[in-house]
């Protein structure tokens, strides 16, 4: 307990002071500086009860520090990720994960070998693998300050998952080795199982719990339980019971909640478990460089560090880098026009965000309490790992926060957003309605009304954003236009989660929606006038469900399965019109320029137009059908209003629990006999 407390309250503490000085010194470091003092304290001023305490930590079994601490970090990684991104930019990610991990750790285990000549050839890779797991969240939380593209940072962390997953799997391989010889049918054998095997056994448990909890309705405790504990019983099975690599099962997991949206669970606890999700993996990261600090000072002998060994962690790291660049050079070359594609900015971006962090740690210390090697090479394996988390942390951040500051902040993309919307006049605006209540309330008479009206009601000149924005009269409109769509459409998206939080439509409605505008997002124009014709019509949407579609077609079920077919095209197409209308209402009401508001509905008008003559035809054939839709939408939408009302009651004292709960059981089962 004493030295969970001494993480968060650090961790707090070097986080305040970090936003409160803007200090330039990376989060991760000054955690694992903090583990180095108090690993100092509790070997030279704790009592010897506090001493033993922090030494227990330090001398913590791997594989229950394995166990508990990664699958939280690798789940909200995998869980949180954008999966259209990730489809994107899949054929880069398999290169660097697979071939590139592979290439990295035999490199950097020659590498090793001409140097540690008391490393023995499995040391070496041994190193190798656990150098070839990069964690660039400290790069990413820079980027993410600085406000580069989100295609970057989610090919930055997709990298980071998949990389993991494969190192670790090398990892397993190699300790192997150690007492055993390995041979090529092992290798293909058991890196097959380890990996392909943890690949679909991790989506099998995805499709599990995401069903399960899909059953349970409105229960938040038991919904965020289950989601908290189904990563651990995942990697659990994968590692413990199936000899499988856990990590790799985590990761097809979370990406398959993510692929689903996460509409499995009830929509008012989605950002409550995006939310949940993001703390736990915060305090387990914190606790990892503490530990590691710990560690690094209690365990480690420095009597087998040299004075040149430093050098040696210098030009290791030199050489890591240089690997690094070379591995995604190559994968510019070859990928560089597949999906987003790379430009050469982006590029050196990515080769200097190979940043290495808690898996390597985590590695390094289970070689150090576990592997039966000398404990001159435990300890120098251990020296290296942490040497090059410390390297990549304070000079790889340096250098990715330099060249996104020269290169890759898109200032021009900020300035027109400000244009169209005209922020600084709406905010105005908002003070001016607010100002004149307040000065009708008589608690606020004396207030200063001169000064207030100066600091909130003075409208700032746009002219430095016109003259800014403005390069040349012909490109400018082209520019606006084009933005004003990108706008619309991140609206539109999330004008989709708004109605399925509001019980509006379906969860396969809104997955399918947020795709449509995603493939939209990812054309040139952002022209979204005909997106919705692939589902205004009574046939399937794509070859594959065409195929699937037609060969149960042939059996019983093919009436049902055209009616469900029917309702869900339907359903996709209200929505879409539905939240077409709400966006541009909002709009309205922000975007001051006629002009632009005016190609906006040029745009939706074409859109609806279509999605209205489908939706008419549905009514004219399938007359009971529609009837059917609409009773349900409009009796689960009275009974959410039911329970709202019910819980205003409530919250304001005016119904006792007893009685509430009594009401809210009746209208859960009604609610669960209408299968939205």
């Amino acid at each position: 307990m004493l030295f969970i407390i001494l993480c968060i309250v650090g961790s707090c503490i070097i986080k305040y002071i970090g936003v409160k000085f803007i200090t330039k010194i990376p989060y991760s470091f000054l955690l694992l500086v903090y583990g180095l003092i108090i690993g100092i304290i509790a070997k030279y001023v704790f009592f010897k009860e506090h001493e033993e305490v922090i030494n227990s930590w330090s001398h913590t079994d791997p594989h229950v520090m394995l166990m508990i601490l990664v699958p939280p970090l690798i789940y909200e990684s995998s869980f949180n990720i954008d999966y259209h991104i990730v489809k994107k930019y899949i054929w880069q990610l398999l290169f660097l994960t697979l071939p590139g991990v592979l290439f990295s750790t035999f490199v950097c285990g020659l590498v090793v070998k001409s140097f540690e000549t008391s490393f023995d050839w499995i040391s070496c890779f041994v190193l190798g693998s656990i150098l070839s797991a990069t964690d660039p969240i400290a790069v990413v939380n820079i980027l993410k300050s600085l406000g580069v593209s989100k295609k970057l940072l989610i090919l930055i962390e997709g990298e980071s998952l998949f990389n993991d997953g494969t190192a670790y799997t090398v990892f397993i391989l190699l300790k192997y080795g150690i007492k055993h010889t390995i041979t090529a049918s092992y290798i293909v054998g058991t890196f097959s199982q380890l990996t392909f095997g943890g690949i679909l056994f991790g989506l099998f448990m995805g499709f599990l719990f995401n069903t399960i909890i899909k059953k349970i309705y409105d229960d938040s405790a038991v919904e965020l339980s289950l989601s908290i504990i189904s990563c651990y019983v995942t990697f659990y099975i994968s590692e413990n019971l199936l000899h499988l690599s856990g990590i790799l099962s985590i990761v097809s997991h979370g990406l398959y909640i993510s692929s689903t949206g996460k509409t499995g669970t009830t929509p008012n606890l989605r950002i409550t478990l995006e939310h949940l999700w993001e703390f736990l993996s915060s305090i387990i990261n914190n606790i990892i460089f503490v530990l590691a600090g710990v560690i690094i000072l209690l365990n480690v002998s420095y009597d087998n560090i040299k004075a040149i060994d430093i050098g040696y962690l210098i030009l290791l790291y030199i050489f890591l880098n240089i690997l690094r660049f070379v591995m995604v050079g190559f994968m510019y070359l070859c990928f560089k026009n597949v999906g987003y594609g790379l430009s050469r900015i982006d590029t050196v971006v990515l080769a200097l965000s190979g940043l290495r962090g808690e898996i390597t740690l985590l590695l390094s210390l289970i070689v150090k309490l576990e592997f039966d090697l000398p404990e001159n090479i435990k300890d120098k394996i251990c020296f290296y790992s942490f040497g090059i988390v410390i390297l990549t942390i304070l000079i790889n951040s340096f250098f990715v926060k330099y060249f996104t500051n020269k290169y890759l902040q898109n200032k021009q993309e900020l300035l027109l957003d400000e244009r169209i919307l005209n922020i600084e006049n709406h905010l105005c605006n908002v003070s001016d309605e607010l100002i004149y209540e307040m000065k009708q309330n008589e608690f606020f008479v004396k207030a200063d009304w001169v000064k207030i009206n100066e600091q909130f009601l003075t409208k700032k000149n746009n002219s430095e954003i016109e003259l800014e924005v403005r390069s040349d009269n012909s490109t400018d409109s082209k520019c606006v236009l084009k933005e004003s769509k990108k706008i619309f459409l991140q609206c539109l998206k999330k004008q989709y989660w708004n109605l399925f939080d509001r019980h509006m439509i379906y969860e396969n409605v809104v997955v399918k929606l947020i795709e449509m505008i995603d493939n939209v997002l990812d054309t040139e124009d952002y022209d979204w006038s005909m997106s919705i014709e692939q589902y205004c019509s009574t046939s399937n949407s794509t070859c594959v469900e065409e195929f699937i579609y037609n060969m149960i077609s042939k059996c019983f079920l093919r009436k049902y399965i055209q009616k469900y077919h029917i309702k869900h095209h339907y359903n996709i197409v209200a929505a879409y019109i539905m939240g077409q209308r709400e966006v541009l209402t909002k709009l309205n009401d922000l975007i001051e320029d006629s002009q632009i508001f005016e190609q906006l509905e040029i745009c939706s008008n074409k859109s609806e137009k279509i999605g209205i003559t489908f939706l008419k035809q549905i009514e004219t054939n399938h007359p009971k059908l529609v009837s059917e839709i609409e009773t349900n939408q409009v009796s689960y939408l009275i009974l959410k209003n039911r329970e709202k009302y019910l819980k205003d009651l409530f919250n304001d004292g005016e119904i006792n629990d007893k009685l509430y709960n009594k009401f809210i059981d009746k209208i859960h089962k009604e609610e669960y006999k209408i299968h939205l």
